[in-house]
C-alpha cells in the first residue's frame, strides 16, 4: 500500500460539495482507494503448469465442482448477490446457473493436466479449460470441498506449456 502523508485542509475539487477536504477525510479516501486496488505484479504474473507425474488426475477431477463467485456477476445467482469487483472479468450471463456444465469443463481441464500450484490440500489452486476456442481459468475457493470459481481469460494469460 502506498504511504499516506496527511494533508492540510484543502478546497474541494470543482463540482464537489462546498466543504473543504479535511485530513481525516483524506485518510479515509486514501485507505478506501488502496483497499480496492490490486498489486499490478500479481495481475501480470503468468503461472506454470504442474508436473503431474504421479498425480491421479482422474481421482481429483471426480472430487471437484464449480460454485461460482458473486465477484464476477452483474446479476443475482446461486453464488449470491452480485458484488462485481472493478477488476474482475464479467461472467457470461449465458452460463448462468449451469453449474453441471461448468463443473464438466473444470474436470476436463484437470484431466488434461492444465493445473498449476500451489496445492491446497488435495487440490491445485489453478485450472484452465478450453471450450469452443474460449479459454477459462478457475481458482480454488474451498480446499476442503474442492470447489472453484472461474472466469474467461485470454491466450496471453495462459501458463507456458498449454498448446493453443
Amino acid at each position: 500500500m502506498a504511504a499516506y502523508t496527511p494533508a492540510v485542509p484543502r478546497p474541494p475539487p470543482p463540482g464537489r460539495a462546498s466543504r473543504p477536504i479535511t485530513p481525516a477525510a483524506d485518510l479515509v479516501a486514501h485507505l478506501w482507494d488502496a483497499r480496492r486496488m490490486r498489486t499490478p505484479s500479481r495481475r501480470e504474473r503468468r503461472r506454470r503448469l504442474c508436473d503431474t507425474g504421479d498425480v491421479d488426475l482422474e481421482a481429483i477431477a471426480e472430487r471437484v465442482s464449480y460454485v461460482g463467485s458473486a465477484e464476477h456477476k452483474t446479476y443475482p445467482s446461486a453464488a449470491g448477490r452480485p458484488r462485481r469487483r472493478a477488476d474482475a472479468t464479467k461472467c457470461d450471463p449465458r452460463l448462468h446457473g449451469d453449474f453441471r456444465r461448468l463443473t464438466k469443463w473444470l474436470r476436463n481441464g484437470i484431466r488434461k493436466g492444465y493445473i498449476a500450484a500451489p496445492w491446497e490440500g488435495d487440490f491445485p489452486r489453478y485450472v484452465w479449460a478450453e471450450v469452443d476456442g474460449t479459454w477459462y481459468e478457475a481458482r480454488l475457493v474451498n480446499s476442503v470441498q474442492g470447489t472453484y470459481k472461474g472466469w474467461e481469460t485470454t491466450v496471453g494469460q495462459l501458463p507456458e506449456g498449454i498448446s493453443t
